[in-house]
């Protein structure tokens, strides 16, 4: 074997290596590109979801509004007061939920919603928002029913919140949006 042969066919077996390395790499930024556009679907209807609670929300305090306004008891400082706690609390609460599978951010967010469902009850204003873990059942007085859910848990017990309710000086002001349990489906 002469040296030219010799050194053309050691080229050829490094284009090869090298056509192989690019079409690894290609598939890698192809494979890259689609894990990308697929996290960035599942981000834009997050923020979907969230921009609808906003709107939601807006709707919801103008009805708290135009209540306060029609209440005699509540000065216009508390209702003003009221309003923007309710608000603020509301966007925590998104927020938390929007978190909970980002660790990072939910520990955060949710120091930062018991801050402020804390901060509400020191000014009289009740949050409700019950989860599994209190065991708390549906209550028709305090709950509007979004869901209804197979589970092992005993039927009517709340499973999540998707909107929190308030009372404010022993007067509903929004009652909760609960997902609640249900029998199972024996088929």
């Amino acid at each position: 074997m002469a040296f030219w042969d010799f050194t053309k066919k050691n080229h050829n077996e490094q284009l090869d290596r090298l056509n192989k390395l690019s079409n690894l790499f290609e598939n890698g930024i192809q494979n890259l590109a689609h894990q990308i556009d697929s996290r960035l679907d599942k981000l834009h209807d997050k923020q979907d979801k969230l921009e609808k609670s906003q709107k939601e929300t807006q709707y919801q305090l103008e009805d708290i509004d135009s209540f306060l306004q029609d209440s005699n008891d509540v000065s216009d400082i508390a209702e003003e007061f009221v309003k923007t706690v309710v608000s603020l609390i509301d966007s925590i609460y998104d927020f938390y939920l929007f978190s909970i599978d980002q660790p990072a951010l939910f520990e955060q967010a949710q120091a930062m919603f018991n801050k402020a469902v804390k901060s509400a009850d020191d000014i009289g204003l009740d949050v409700i928002v019950e989860n599994a873990e209190s065991e708390a059942t549906f209550d028709f007085r305090l709950h509007t029913i979004e869901a209804a859910v197979p589970s092992l848990l005993p039927p009517g017990q709340i499973i999540q919140v998707l909107q929190c309710g308030y009372i404010y000086q022993d007067i509903i002001l929004r009652k909760a949006s609960v997902m609640v349990s249900k029998e199972e489906d024996n088929k």
